[in-house]
């Protein structure tokens, strides 16, 4: 890898860790940002719902309480009961009205519904609960048998005058209001809200199907108590929070879906990941174009340098000095270089010429070696053709010294006979040595 496409990847690499971490932060910072808001949004929104129901509920019991008293004046005359009972502003504020008498379980209501023979007041759970606290008490939701809607019902405890109990008095009222208010309520369009008890019961609900069914049902899962809880429900993560109402066991919930809530920060990131993408790809085609016109100087350094490895160079050639500071440098050593190898190449030469005239006169003196030693060569060939005559004379001599050592082996005995004779011969020849001895003298003289 080039050293220029090592600073653009280092560069690139650097630029990429910085937007995404940039990013990275920033989404964080948007998300915990988001987050805050949607908390403090549904949070105000189930306060809301929750404080009207709270005053709503506070407002019925009132009511109910401010009835049961008028009733009490004469609570035995049923003319003066049903005026009571059928004002109008009665029948505008709850589903129905009615008393349940002590005595013998009837009731009189305002809905004119006539219960049947079997229907016994006393029976019912509304008059029961007031009957033994002796106040107004409200109902767990039920769902009506002839409206099909949930309801709950206020009982309040009637007596007469000496404080003797003579029935209760129920007030049915109906939930579809408080299901209007809930399904009126926009969550971002992510969710939306419910209201149910503290057993799981679903008293309001967009879907009007699940009133009165168990929370399980489209809230898997979830755990009844006021807080945030994090589901998820089928794959899809779901954030679930709940607020309790004040002095009745109820939840007001919200439920949003995260991947609809938090979409704007998933584009975001989307849209992050593109423009980082683009951005790095600019800065990269943006860094090598510079690189390439910053390292020109460079790039003359390594075209010189290896004109000169290559043998082709042009030593006079001077490198540009005028440029950055560290390719000043550059230039200038190597401009030093060639400067240096120039002069050593000259002074190469000079002593190439000087070789080249020794050279020839070595030649000379070769040849002439040359025309001697092939005289002496000459001179060995005839050294060597007499060496092979002697070796011929000297086979012939070792046969005839084996011959001759065969002849004195035989000589040997003779000579064994004859030392006698060579014995007696002696003295003639000794006597006759004398007598040459005297002749030369006397011929010198």
């Amino acid at each position: 890898m080039k050293f220029s496409h090592k600073i653009v990847s280092a560069s690139a690499a650097l630029l990429l860790v910085t937007v995404s971490t940039l990013g990275i932060t920033q989404l964080i910072t948007v998300r915990s940002e988001l987050q805050e808001h949607i908390d403090s949004s549904i949070h105000e929104l189930t306060t809301g719902i929750k404080n009207t129901i709270t005053y709503d509920l506070n407002a019925k019991r009132d009511i109910a309480s401010s009835v049961t008293e008028s009733l009490e004046i004469d609570p035995e005359n049923l003319q003066f009961v049903t005026e009571v009972v059928t004002t109008p502003t009665l029948r505008n504020s709850f589903q129905a009205v009615g008393i349940g008498y002590e005595a013998d379980g009837s009731l009189v209501s305002n809905d004119g519904w006539v219960p049947d023979s079997s229907y016994d007041a006393r029976t019912r759970p509304w008059y029961q609960e007031a009957k033994q606290a002796n106040d107004t008490i409200i109902t767990d939701p039920y769902v009506d048998s002839s409206t099909k809607n949930v309801i709950i019902s206020l009982g309040s405890a009637l007596n007469d005058d000496s404080g003797k109990f003579i029935g209760s008095v129920v007030f049915d009222v109906t939930l579809t209001t408080l299901a209007d208010l809930v399904n009126q309520t926009d969550l971002f369009g992510a969710g939306y809200l419910f209201v149910v008890t503290d057993k799981g019961m679903t008293i309001a609900h967009p879907d009007s199907s699940f009133n009165g069914q168990p929370v399980n049902k489209f809230v898997p899962g979830i755990q009844l108590h006021s807080g945030v809880q994090q589901l998820s429900i089928n794959g899809q993560d779901y954030q679930v929070n709940l607020v309790q109402v004040p002095e009745e066991n109820w939840y007001v919930g919200a439920i949003i879906d995260k991947s609809i809530a938090f979409s704007a920060i998933s584009s975001m990131r989307n849209q992050s990941i593109l423009f980082t993408v683009i951005g790095l790809i600019v800065s990269v085609i943006a860094l090598t174009v510079l690189i390439r016109f910053l390292m020109r100087p460079l790039n003359d350094l390594n075209a010189a340098i290896q004109d000169v490895a290559n043998g082709n160079g042009d030593l006079t050639h001077r490198l540009d000095t005028n440029t950055d500071e560290e390719f000043a440098e550059l230039a200038k050593g190597f401009n030093t270089f060639t400067g240096n190898l120039q002069q050593q190449i000259i002074q190469s030469k000079q002593i190439s010429t000087k070789i080249l005239a020794l050279t020839q006169q070595t030649t000379e003196g070769a040849k002439h070696s040359a025309i001697a030693m092939n005289t002496q060569l000459q001179e060995l060939e005839q050294l060597a053709t007499a060496m092979n005559e002697m070796a011929s004379t000297s086979s012939e001599v070792a046969n005839n010294a084996q011959g001759a050592a065969s002849a004195a082996q035989a000589a040997d005995s003779a000579t064994q006979e004859g030392s006698e004779v060579v014995l007696d011969t002696t003295s003639a020849i000794t006597n006759l040595s004398n007598s040459i001895e005297e002749a030369v003298i006397e011929v010198q003289a």
